[in-house]
């Protein structure tokens, strides 16, 4: 197909312009940190030294939009002592007063080893000794102070320790119901609330971050096996890797080295992606010259006619690049050139006097002088001096 006059095309031309939008970009929307956990090593797997890490998440809510939408880091750590990969978690049953209905008793525990994933492993792998396996409790005989169990501990008060402040945590518990006769009196107020302390590590959180991923690239060993399915023996789609660089960030401080942040946390580098297919540029075949004068031109300018040609499809992804020339002039050939034509006078005749009196309307005798007119004839000539008209 070519370009041609748009007068040939049947019905109305199609629309050159219509509306679009492009999103706006908008950052992720994270949810609160998590409380730090325990202090685990840094690989369980291999477990050396006393040095480990506890962490916290959050986690992305609503996925970050358009291209220069960000999303923060998912995971802090800070350092601490004494790590382990194990621990033991405990859950008690009810209380059993040991004689009679109520007063003293006993709650059964039963503990299960976790490791740092929380899976259930085996037990010989947790500290020991194991938590024992019964726990003292009470039973409120009917005479006896009734208070409620106790409340779970509350947020703690900060994020991290300093030099000035220590994080800390409440719980409490209520009366339900005054001591009757004879009946064991109900606690003192400072025994219905107790205090822990909190988040005792340092306020430097240590965390990933990563730049942008790369472009799409091709894999030189997954483009090879590709290269021997293509008919052609070329890949021109595939699958390819995307890389990013990873840095080692301190709060406050900024990038440090990257031993510093935890292994086991470390964000990927390399990931595989989609190569999209290789498009060749496509054109169209050149319109017909346009036509050459056919009546004659005047003065000297060269006349030139011309064609086009039109890009259906720009070249993506590493295909055949479009060529350079869309446009193309020649000068027209046999074009003849108008004649030129120009006046030439003649000499003026002799004066001829008008006499005062004819002009004003008066009888006279003539004069020897005064106003009076001559006449000159005009030749119409070619350039080349031949005589077209003779005389106007």
């Amino acid at each position: 197909s070519r370009p041609v006059e748009k007068t040939l095309c049947v019905g109305p031309a199609p629309l050159p312009s219509q509306l679009c939008n492009n999103p706006c970009s908008t950052d992720c929307i994270v949810s609160s940190w998590s409380a730090w956990g325990l202090c685990i090593h840094e690989n369980c797997r291999d477990p050396q030294g006393k040095k480990g890490f506890r962490t916290r998440q959050r986690h992305v809510l609503m996925e970050s939009t358009g291209p220069a939408g960000h999303c923060p880091h998912l995971v802090e750590s800070v350092p601490c002592e004494d790590p382990t990969c194990y621990r033991w978690l405990a859950s008690e049953g009810i209380c059993f007063p040991d004689h009679g209905k109520c007063g003293l008793g006993h709650r059964i525990l039963k503990a299960i080893c976790q490791n740092d994933h929380g899976e259930e492993v085996s037990g010989s792998l947790c500290p020991v000794p194991p938590p024992p396996e019964r726990k003292a409790c009470e039973i409120p005989c009917r005479m006896d102070c009734v208070v409620s169990e106790w409340t779970e501990w509350s947020s703690c008060s900060q994020s991290c320790s300093n030099k000035n402040s220590d994080g800390k945590q409440t719980r409490s518990r209520t009366i339900l119901a005054l001591a009757g006769e004879g009946g064991k009196p109900c606690p003192p107020s400072q025994a219905l609330q107790e205090h822990r302390l909190c988040n005792d590590h340092s306020c430097m959180q240590l965390y990933w971050e990563t730049s942008p991923w790369g472009p799409c690239s091709e894999d030189t060993l997954v483009t090879a096996l590709n290269a021997t399915i293509g008919w052609n023996g070329e890949a021109t789609c595939g699958v390819g890797i995307q890389t990013r660089r990873v840095f080692c960030v301190k709060s406050h401080v900024g990038q440090v080295m990257t031993k510093r942040c935890p292994d086991s946390t470390r964000p990927e580098t390399v990931r595989p992606c989609f190569l999209p297919c290789k498009k060749d540029c496509i054109v169209t075949a050149f319109s017909e010259w346009t036509p050459c004068p056919r009546m004659c031109q005047a003065g000297n300018a060269t006349i030139k006619q011309s064609r086009y040609r039109i890009i259906i499809q720009e070249a993506a992804s590493g295909g055949q690049e479009c060529p350079d020339t869309l446009y193309e002039e020649r000068e027209c050939e046999d074009v003849s050139l108008c004649p030129i034509y120009r006046w030439k006078p003649q000499k003026w005749s002799p004066c001829t006097l008008v006499p005062e009196s004819v002009r004003q309307g008066i009888m006279g005798s003539s004069e020897a002088c005064g106003k009076g007119l001559q006449t000159r004839g005009a030749n119409h000539m070619k350039l080349d001096m031949k005589r077209i008209i003779l005389q106007i």
